[in-house]
């Protein structure tokens, strides 16, 4: 099977510095952990959060914070 270029499979296709991102079917996906608002606010558990994230295979997280007053208010 002939590859295709990003071109050709109508992908655009991101450099990091150690990384490519594209959807061709020779690339593997990028894999970004949800973490959500799972650290409570402890920057000690959003370490460790990062660090499981990164043992099951994940390229990066992705955090959220908010106030409950601010939710609240909405």
């Amino acid at each position: 099977m002939e590859k295709l270029t990003d071109s050709q499979a109508g992908a655009e296709r991101i450099d990091f510095e150690t990384r490519v991102c594209s959807a061709t079917p020779d690339v593997l996906p990028y894999v970004i952990a949800e973490i959500g608002v799972n650290h409570d606010g402890s920057v000690a558990k959003a370490h460790r959060l990062i660090e499981v994230a990164v043992k099951c295979g994940a390229d990066a997280v992705k955090f959220q914070t908010f106030t409950a007053q601010e939710v609240a208010a909405a």
